[in-house]
């Protein structure tokens, strides 16, 4: 066979070894081949009187060889048909599987857009999880045909075997009495035969057994097989649980981000609220503040008004001589006798350096001289002694300097 030559493994094509995929039915040679693309089929001996041995080629899976015409591995159970489809299904789900960490890589920020990745993802779940029970199915069929194969072969097997003991029983008797030559006569063509006969039964037994041993490798590559199903449901059912998990998780979050997006709505409605409110106390504020300063304005207008009617009632002299003359005769009010007291006494004299009040209550005349007086207080309506309004009301007081004396227990 040619070195530079490979056969498919699946379709029997003839490859060249710089092939990577089968020019017939597309198949990747190192993912069959399991990454020995330059595997060849072993040819068996060849004898000069039997026909052609038929080809070999490896098992992809486990690396027994078996005829190139095989539709199955005798050693781990594969049919390689059905091999290849699910390798091309498995690459084809890896392809799946690179799209599923993009979307789980979803910026957190857009709820809505995680939501859809997460169903995505789960729909993707349940997509593989449809192909694995048709696949398993596929199985199924694929087995009860093997099994089906098997039966008929040991029917075969057994119908030759009794074919051969019923020659041998009947062609017995007839050999013992007569010696012939084994080399010649009709014996030697039937002896011929039923070794013939013995060696097909004989094949036939390997076969049966290689059938037996290929049932019991299936048998456990089913429970295998069984057990990899069952851990790929419960991961895909734990995948779904997750998936939905996320999914309830981001619900709620979205429920979450709308109740605080009302709640600041909420905020701010009442800020804007509080905000009229304390705009509408601040316009009441100045409006009572302009109200107090037009009342201010007008009170120092009115203020401003009496003083030019009391200055115009009473208006100052230029001494104090001429300030008092106008009062002599009068009853004023004066601290004469305690200098924190103001009383009633008559302005008796008012001369050029001095004044003179006559006391009505011992009648006693007191002069000061105008240097002595610490103020003069004159009104248009007269100045009342205190607020109360009960003391009497004089047209002028006057106050006068008193000089405190230390006695030994008091003061003068």
């Amino acid at each position: 066979m040619d070195d530079n030559i490979i056969k498919c493994p699946k379709c029997g094509h003839d490859n060249d070894s710089s092939s990577e995929e089968c020019n017939n039915c597309g198949v990747t040679l190192s993912l069959v081949l399991g990454g020995n693309k330059k595997n060849k089929p072993q040819s068996q001996p060849k004898a000069p009187e039997s026909p052609e041995p038929e080809k070999v080629q490896n098992c992809p899976k486990c690396g027994h060889a078996v005829t190139g015409a095989a539709a199955e591995c005798i050693k781990c159970g594969i049919i390689f048909s059905k091999y290849f489809k699910v390798q091309e299904r498995m690459l084809k789900e890896s392809q799946d599987d690179i799209e599923i960490p993009a979307l789980e890589e979803t910026p957190k920020d857009d709820p809505e857009q995680k939501a859809k990745a997460e169903k995505k993802a789960a729909e993707t779940e349940r997509r593989k999880e449809a192909a694995r029970k048709e696949e398993k199915a596929r199985l199924k069929l694929e087995k009860e045909e093997l099994l089906k194969k098997q039966q008929e072969e040991n029917a075969r097997a057994a119908a030759l075997k009794n074919a051969q003991d019923e020659k041998n029983t009947t062609a017995a008797p007839a050999e013992e009495p007569i010696e012939q030559d084994d080399t010649t006569g009709p014996d030697k063509a039937e002896k011929e035969r039923l070794a013939q006969l013995e060696k097909e039964a004989e094949s036939l037994r390997t076969q049966a057994d290689a059938l037996k041993k290929e049932k019991q490798e299936h048998e456990k590559a089913k429970i295998v097989r069984k057990a990899e199903q069952e851990q790929e449901r419960q991961d895909v059912l734990q995948k779904a649980q997750e998936a939905q998990a996320r999914i309830t998780a981001l619900e709620n979050e979205t429920l979450s981000l709308k109740k605080e997006k009302e709640a600041l709505e909420a905020a701010e409605t009442q800020r804007k609220k509080q905000d009229r409110q304390e705009a509408d106390a601040r316009m009441q504020a100045e409006k009572k503040e302009q109200e107090k300063a037009e009342t201010l304005r007008k009170e120092r207008e009115d203020t401003r008004k009496r003083t030019e009617t009391i200055l115009k009632s009473v208006v100052p002299k230029p001494t104090m001589k001429e300030l008092l003359k106008k009062y002599e005769g009068e009853a004023i009010g004066i601290n004469f006798d305690d200098p924190a007291e103001i009383r009633s006494a008559r302005l008796a004299k008012v001369n050029e350096d001095h004044f003179s009040i006559l006391v009505p209550e011992n009648e006693l005349v007191h002069s000061y001289p105008y240097s002595d007086i610490v103020s003069i207080v004159e009104g248009a309506e007269g100045v009342p002694i205190d607020a109360s309004g009960e003391t009497p009301t004089f047209p002028v007081v006057i106050r006068i300097f008193h000089l405190m004396v230390k006695k030994k227990w008091g003061f003068i």
